[in-house]
């Protein structure tokens, strides 16, 4: 029998949510503005959240705890939809209206993280900084891979200058 956990007390719907791991938020929170509200006010404290950024996919890490295998979640953000990969699975979540730069303020929102953490741009084009520096406006670290940094640097002034890192 289905419990509506909506109509659960304050007390009870804390407990609930408490009781779910980071990959149960995630897909609580996609359900509607009151659920994502109610994932955000739960404050749940995870790891800094990092990205990777790649030709076709930017790639996410969020964590909760020590246990890396345990908590993990790996989300590989497309235009509309997400695959998360964890728990020896592959999900696709599908939200047909969001953006990958919805999918991003989304995590960040209902984290309570105002920028990201770790940003590596690993393997991209140079025509694709453009779209990153949209994506990622302000990040605390930035990490760019050797073979792309040299070719980046020759035509790019200092880094600061352009993602305010």
């Amino acid at each position: 029998m289905p419990i509506r956990l909506l109509s659960l007390s304050v007390a009870d719907l804390q407990y609930a949510l408490e009781c779910m791991d980071i990959r149960d938020l995630i897909a609580f929170s996609l359900c509607s503005n009151q659920t994502k509200n109610l994932v955000r006010s739960s404050n749940r404290k995870i790891y800094p959240i990092t990205a990777y950024v790649y030709e076709n996919d930017i790639t996410f890490h969020i964590m909760e705890d020590d246990d890396y295998e345990e908590q993990s979640i790996h989300l590989l953000i497309f235009d509309f939809y997400i695959e998360l990969n964890g728990r020896m699975e592959i999900e696709v979540w599908r939200k047909e209206e969001f953006t990958t730069s919805d999918w991003i303020a989304h995590f960040l929102r209902i984290f309570n993280d105002p920028m990201i953490d770790y940003l590596a741009i690993v393997d991209t084009s140079l025509p694709y900084l453009d779209t990153i520096k949209q994506l990622f406006p302000k990040c605390i670290r930035l990490a760019i891979s050797d073979k792309f940094s040299r070719e980046f640097t020759k035509k790019n002034r200092f880094l600061e200058i352009i993602f305010h890192c």
